[in-house]
């Protein structure tokens, strides 16, 4: 009578279980080292691992992984950043496939990882820490998030455009947030840095300068798109 595959993995020898488990542990890291989120990377290139894959479930674990063995909080709140970054590739990529429902819930993803990094910054802030360079990262990474969220709105079904609108949002929030980090003198430097380098920028500069409400935002996309 064959054995069930549950007590097959009973009679693995315990070497060999230990050797199945760090393969495991390898290739999930192997995710984050080789196929892993960096503030570099480009949004418009598809993600190796999308959420609707069956193998996802790897990719998160070692996003858990390598933020658990991170013990530098300034160094926590830039991974968390990278991760926001994944995410919003994720979104981009599920909303184009027309896939609603994985989109909101990779952009919800997104802000809440966004947030995570933001509270890290500011709790480090007010411990004295200097942020000034992080804060750097998160303006210049929302006002790109931001420009690759708008594109997006026109394409996508038309039930997804509410999460992107409010995923605009949140993005526009954190980088006014980071922006009061950086001083006065630097901070013209990095706007005009950002604007120089990321097209179709300026109006996403502004809304996070002027502290733009949703409805303002909603006002100018709707303008712009027709909807």
């Amino acid at each position: 009578m064959p054995l069930t595959e549950g007590r097959e993995f009973r009679y693995i020898k315990p070497k060999m279980k230990i050797k199945l488990f760090q393969l495991v542990i390898g290739f999930a890291f192997s995710l984050i080292v080789f196929a892993g989120p960096t503030l570099a990377a480009e949004v418009e290139t598809s993600p190796r691992l999308l959420p609707d894959s069956p193998f996802y479930f790897m990719k998160s674990w070692a996003e858990s992984l390598s933020l658990f063995f991170t013990f530098d909080e300034k160094a926590k709140a830039e991974k968390l950043l990278e991760f926001s970054n994944e995410r919003l590739r994720e979104a981009k990529f599920l909303g184009l496939e027309g896939k609603v429902e994985e989109n909101k819930k990779a952009l919800e993803r997104y802000q809440r990882q966004l947030n995570e990094s933001l509270e890290k910054v500011q709790t480090l802030k007010e411990k004295g820490k200097e942020v000034e360079d992080l804060a750097v990262k998160i303006t210049e990474a929302t006002a790109k998030h931001q420009v690759v969220l708008e594109g997006v709105y026109e394409k996508v079904p038309s039930q997804a455009r509410e999460g992107i609108l409010k995923a605009i949002e949140v993005s526009q929030k954190g980088g006014s947030q980071a922006l009061e980090s950086i001083t006065t003198q630097k901070r013209e430097e990095i706007l005009n840095k950002i604007n120089e380098t990321i097209p179709g920028a300026k109006e996403k500069l502004e809304e996070i300068k002027n502290q733009a409400d949703p409805e303002q935002i909603k006002s100018r996309l709707k303008e712009k798109f027709g909807f």
